[in-house]
């Protein structure tokens, strides 16, 4: 039965699981998440890359959204929250700064250390928790992934379509 399950039964080791050090550019973690999804022998596609210190002790993540946060020209950061308004509002006219000064800047800013766009680690879970507690801790923070934790060192990580997969299992059991 699925809910019997473990987390360390569905856990995709760290060995297996892209993570770099804080000091490594945005740029870096790029080409790693390129390679990983280029991979045919990847039988899960990552989606971010784990964030570690030097003493191997984690820090955070960087996930598809912060890598294209942390490549966004400065000039189009703005202090207020900007809301999308529709495409009436993009003016169209700006292909040059689009195509020339946007791709520049973009390789600029991916020059910055992972630490200065990387998201904190929210919450973790032990290997040999249940499933269940899995589940119930990414829904109530909003996670995707999960640190899977043994002997207080990150031994892999969970993914919320991994526990999706075993808990509906049940659900469609005859």
């Amino acid at each position: 039965m699925p809910i019997e399950r473990l987390v360390k039964d569905i856990m995709i080791p760290l060995t297996d699981y892209p993570h770099i050090p804080y000091w490594f550019s945005v740029r870096e973690a790029i080409a790693m998440i390129k390679a990983a999804s280029a991979d045919p022998a990847k039988k899960a596609l990552p989606y971010l890359v784990l964030v570690f210190d030097e003493k191997y002790q984690l820090l955070g993540h960087l996930g598809i959204k912060e890598m294209l946060q942390g490549i966004e020209p400065r000039f189009l950061k703005s202090k207020e929250a900007p809301r999308y308004m529709g495409p009436e509002a993009v003016d169209l006219t700006l292909g040059t700064l689009w195509k020339d000064l946007f791709t520049r800047r973009c390789k600029e800013e991916a020059k910055k250390p992972v630490k200065e766009v990387m998201a904190p680690i929210r919450a973790t879970i032990n290997a040999t928790d249940p499933i269940v507690k899995a589940a119930y801790v990414m829904l109530h923070t909003d996670a995707w992934i999960i640190p899977v934790m043994e002997d207080k060192r990150v031994a892999g990580i969970a993914r919320l379509m991994d526990i999706f997969k075993e808990l509906t299992a049940q659900v469609l059991e005859v």
